[in-house]
């Protein structure tokens, strides 16, 4: 990497989500990075909840900048490089491979631990690896947990990078009011820690082993997580979020290159992303992947499948959606817009928060290509085939 020419940026987070409205934040920081360079390149090498909501707002900076050049790599130790560009190869990985550009190790051996080590010193390694490598880093950490996240935080603060706090006043807020509900020792451990004393000093000051005193803040960490993880569930309860929709459309002849890709898409959605919601163009409904859609539901949630059919209308239309009932919940009309023929496309992309398509099929490709720009769809484009990337060193 060369600082100057190009904005590199990574991100560092709980791997729960705590906030609510954290995706708004999230994505004003990554606009803010995308729109100081004419390329950015954004690296991820961990996963959760916190970053599959970062990995949605690069993927919508990449609908809304499309003059930008964003390139997004997967960082792993050199020893895991060969295997996670397999599982991009199968379409096993967490990330679908389509909305990525490769993969990335550096350039020396972070070898697994022994049994007796702890167990995340390889992801810190890489951790710091990516921070140094890195002119920008987007943060939801928040004080006072203790956690692994908690520790790169104090790393990047010592280093030049620049780092864009996405945490939330109220909740940080709501964390404090809960120190104060913990025993009198664990909040006068907690503040000397704060104060910057370290475990050997204020273990002499209590009479315990430095151990004992990470011990200590570790638990207490954890119960303070647990208690913002009970917080954010009561506020969705308040104010349910909108469900997501994904629109399908445009994905040419099923193979099984292409429905396997597929497939790790819905399921990322759905999993990660809690899409429930699909609205699929009805010349794919007679292909392999409506049964796909099918099979690739959340526990405890069924997904809803509407087939939209476009065109002029008929006085046949109940017999012609009974065609689609089952499999399909629901048939939509868009009727036959004249002079426009693909407004259909429009409608689709318009009602939905992503899009599984192929860029590579006309005519759709340009349409899709504007709606999203416009509305920030976050479309996930089956044309695109994986590339291996190369390693880069840093």
């Amino acid at each position: 990497m060369h600082r100057g020419t190009k904005a590199v940026c990574t991100f560092l987070g709980h791997q729960n989500v705590y906030d609510p409205d954290i995706y708004q934040r999230l994505w004003k920081a990554v606009c803010s990075v995308v729109e100081q360079e004419a390329e950015t390149e954004f690296l991820f090498y961990r996963e959760g909840n916190f970053y599959d909501l970062c990995f949605a707002a690069v993927q919508e900076a990449r609908s809304r900048f499309p003059q930008k050049k964003i390139s997004v790599f997967w960082a792993v130790p050199m020893e895991q490089r060969e295997m996670a560009i397999q599982q991009f190869r199968q379409h096993t990985a967490h990330f679908p491979a389509c909305a990525l550009d490769g993969v990335i190790s550096p350039p020396y051996s972070i070898p697994a631990p022994a049994k007796s080590q702890d167990i995340t010193i390889p992801r810190k390694k890489m951790g710091r690896w990516v921070i140094l490598r890195s002119t920008h880093l987007i943060c939801g950490v928040y004080s006072n947990l203790f956690s692994e996240e908690n520790q790169m935080l104090t790393f990047a603060q010592r280093t030049t990078i620049h780092i864009l706090d996405v945490t939330s006043a109220e909740t940080a807020a709501a964390l404090q009011a809960g120190v104060g509900q913990l025993s009198e020792r664990e909040q006068a451990i907690i503040a000397s820690t704060t104060a910057g004393q370290s475990y050997k000093v204020i273990g002499e000051a209590f009479g315990i082993s430095k151990t004992a005193i990470s011990t200590i803040l570790h638990r207490a960490g954890h119960r303070l997580g647990r208690m913002l993880k009970y917080r954010f569930s009561w506020l969705q309860q308040q104010n349910p979020p909108e469900p997501a929709r994904c629109c399908i459309l445009g994905l040419g002849a099923a193979t099984h290159e292409t429905l396997c890709a597929f497939e790790r898409a819905v399921d990322f959605l759905n999993k990660c992303h809690d899409v429930v919601q699909f609205d699929i163009a009805a010349d794919l409904c007679d292909s392999e992947y409506l049964y796909i859609l099918q099979e690739c539901r959340k526990p405890h949630k069924r997904t809803h499948i509407t087939a939209v059919l476009h065109g002029q209308e008929t006085e046949n239309q109940e017999a012609e959606a009974s065609r689609f009932m089952p499999p399909c919940h629901a048939v939509r009309y868009l009727g036959d817009h004249g002079v426009d023929p693909l407004a259909w496309v429009d409608a689709m992309l318009e009602r939905s928060r992503f899009c599984i398509c192929d860029l590579s099929q006309e005519p759709f490709a340009g349409r899709i290509r504007a709606i999203a720009q416009r509305d920030g769809t976050i479309v996930l484009d089956m044309g695109k085939r994986w590339n291996d990337g190369e390693t880069e060193y840093g």
